[in-house]
């Protein structure tokens, strides 16, 4: 393995673990955010005003970052029977054109997340008084964490497929 190899795949380690261990967070935010809202709501007869906002801000990120982590790691829901069949050449075509549908869809994601983002950054979300932007940032933050996951896994697939790890 070439020397710049070997810094690729660092930083897609580096990078996919933190994607991972930032959505695991996000994921408890947002249960602990709304277990709160339910204790406060029907136990303490409190409602309160942040906890719906900040558990669907957190969900925002956590499926943002999730989706790196899924495509490189291979464990999107895929049909398998037609690469299967096709063997060699037309399979690996198939294989680079499903991957710059990928990205394609990926970059899109990003423009117009981008776009969002800028739009609303002056609006502020009720209850958590944060800019709204934040939570359209996910989507480019997202996009371009994915693309780099996507072009990872199509170079140098995962050690092991998800169903072997079941």
């Amino acid at each position: 393995m070439t020397r710049l190899a070997m810094r690729v795949a660092r930083l897609d380690r580096m990078l996919r673990h933190a994607a991972e261990v930032a959505a695991c967070i996000c994921l408890a935010v947002a249960a602990s955010a709304a277990s709160f809202q339910v204790v406060a709501r029907f136990v303490l007869d409190l409602p309160s005003p942040w906890t719906e906002a900040l558990a669907r801000l957190s969900l925002i990120w956590m499926v943002m970052l999730g989706l790196s982590v899924t495509l490189r790691n291979r464990a999107l829901v895929s049909v398998d029977l037609l690469p299967a069949a096709l063997g060699g050449t037309p399979a690996r075509l198939l294989h680079w054109t499903t991957l710059a549908c990928v990205l394609t869809v990926l970059a899109c994601l990003f423009w117009y997340g981008l776009d969002m983002a800028q739009r609303v950054a002056g609006q502020t979300l009720s209850g958590l008084e944060v800019s709204i932007a934040w939570g359209y940032a996910a989507i480019p933050v997202g996009a371009i964490l994915s693309m780099i996951a996507a072009v990872s896994a199509a170079i140098s697939p995962p050690a092991a497929d998800i169903e072997d790890q079941l």
